[in-house]
């Protein structure tokens, strides 16, 4: 089962940008909402059982939207009687409310029967119900309404009867046989409702069958849903193997983008690069300058394999990557920022939490340091980093750690590609306008590069392009050839 660190889901989940996700998630039963929010990863078989049911429903909703809106009317209606099935099969008797809120479930959950059931398969659909709904509708109405009948004991049709007639009458030496009447009346339907909870709790683990059936069709929709409209596609999950061959071993992303950012570029009329990644069993560091996507890849990364684990299509083109045991990142929260001594200490004891765990042999592990080290001075921190790439490609984690010092040492290192030479041809006057350009100077593609590769000096060109006063610009220049 997956571990994941931070080991608070919500604080996960923010970090990775999982909670845009989950904004946009629209299960329609109390069922599914429930199951969103107490989500858990699945183990290897039915992970790879739950993401084909997915593609098939995706498949389904893009062939059959019309059937699918017409049935969402029903899931909405649905109404939760988990704690009312588990009253019957204790024996308990129901009341009124509880029959109403019952049959309506029967009712509704035939309906979705009824109409997904030309393209559903028969496994993926609640069972056939029209038994139940006829103890509970004996008139064959098929009202939502709830009522106990006169069909249902003869006597109490008679007892009915009798006390309209009598109250009618607007006879007041009549008033206590109508009391009378009106206490058997309610002693004939307390026996009515003990009979129906007999017959029903025969049947309440059909009941619970058809309560799995309908809250699975309505997650398999609202991550169909997700899928079809951030373009996510079906991950190909490898089975975790001692013997496994390197190859296999390795995770690969292709054309990956992440989902909030993606929006709002589009939204401001610009475009998303995805990238590729590879990560391998061992120590891969991506160097470059600030602002150029490197904690934007890690969290991406992050995020996909988080989606992965807990069966959810992902953001990219095509993923490849084995089941992980442990899934790690450490990265700031720019919502809780930490200073000085208060981050370092926070963010050690949160790696050395990871280095334990993984030590213990919960591999495949997937780790992703975002800046280690960061408010340490730079001979310390490229000490620090060094030590834990040592310590982790001795584990054969899956480590990815990002950084802009130079002399860290790794067995694969990779670089931001960098600034897009030919848009720097002349400097912008527009303050504006140059700051909006920003992203569309830098090639966001990962390239792999030499140990003794330096990250490429940039900063120059940059303040160049931005319109920069020259004074900075040659006294910067000047003091550059010192280095």
């Amino acid at each position: 089962m997956l571990t994941i660190f931070p080991q608070k889901r919500e604080k996960f989940e923010k970090l990775v940008g999982f909670d845009f996700l989950r904004e946009h998630l629209e299960p329609k039963t109390p069922y599914g909402v429930k199951y969103f929010k107490h989500i858990q990863p699945f183990g290897y078989e039915h992970l790879v059982e739950h993401l084909e049911d997915i593609d098939m429903m995706l498949d389904l909703l893009k062939k059959f939207p019309k059937m699918f809106e017409d049935a969402e009317h029903d899931f909405e209606c649905v109404l939760d009687v988990s704690y009312t099935v588990e009253k019957l099969s204790a024996g308990s008797i129901l009341d009124e409310i509880e029959f109403f809120q019952l049959k309506n479930f029967l009712l509704v959950s035939q309906s979705i029967r009824e109409k997904l059931k030309q393209i559903l398969p028969e496994k993926f659909l609640p069972p056939n119900l029209n038994h139940l709904i006829d103890i509970l509708d004996p008139e064959g109405l098929r009202l939502t309404t709830f009522y106990v009948y006169d069909v249902y004991d003869e006597r109490l049709a008679e007892v009915r009867k009798r006390k309209i007639e009598l109250i009618k009458k607007q006879d007041e030496s009549l008033d206590e046989e109508i009391q009378n009447l009106a206490m058997l009346e309610r002693q004939l339907e307390e026996e009515v409702l003990a009979k129906l909870s007999v017959a029903l709790s025969a049947h309440s683990s059909l009941i619970e069958t058809a309560i799995e059936k309908v809250k699975y069709i309505d997650v398999l929709m609202a991550k169909a849903k997700l899928a079809l409209k951030f373009n996510l596609s079906k991950p190909i999950v490898k089975k975790p193997d001692a013997q496994m061959f390197e190859e296999a071993a390795k995770i690969k992303i292709q054309g990956m983008f992440n989902p909030r950012l993606k929006v709002t570029l589009e939204r401001e009329g610009r475009s998303y690069q995805p990238i590729d990644i590879v990560i391998e069993p061992c120590v891969t560091v991506i160097v470059g300058a600030n602002m150029s996507g490197k904690s934007v890849t890690l969290r991406t990364v992050a995020l996909i394999e988080y989606m992965t684990h807990f069966g959810f299509f992902v953001p990219c083109a095509y993923c490849e990557t084995p089941l992980l045991n442990t899934l790690a990142l450490v990265a700031e929260d720019q919502s809780e920022p930490l200073g000085g001594l208060s981050s370092f200490a926070s963010e050690m004891k949160e790696i050395d939490a990871i280095y334990r765990h993984i030590k213990e042999g919960n591999l495949p592990a997937l780790v992703l340091l975002d800046e280690p080290a960061r408010t340490t001075n730079p001979y310390e921190a490229t000490v620090i980093i060094n030590s834990l790439s040592e310590l982790f490609e001795k584990l054969k984690a899956h480590t990815l750690v990002v950084t802009h010092f130079d002399d860290v040492r790794s067995t694969k290192r990779l670089r931001v590609k960098g600034l897009r030479v030919e848009k720097l041809n002349k400097p912008l006057e527009v303050e504006k306008e140059a700051f909006s350009k920003l992203h569309e100077l830098i090639d966001y593609t990962l390239i792999e590069v030499s140990e003794n590769e330096s990250v490429p000096r940039e900063a120059l060109k940059v303040m160049e392009y931005l319109g920069i006063d020259k004074d900075i610009i040659n006294t910067t220049k000047m003091r550059a050839k010192d280095f």
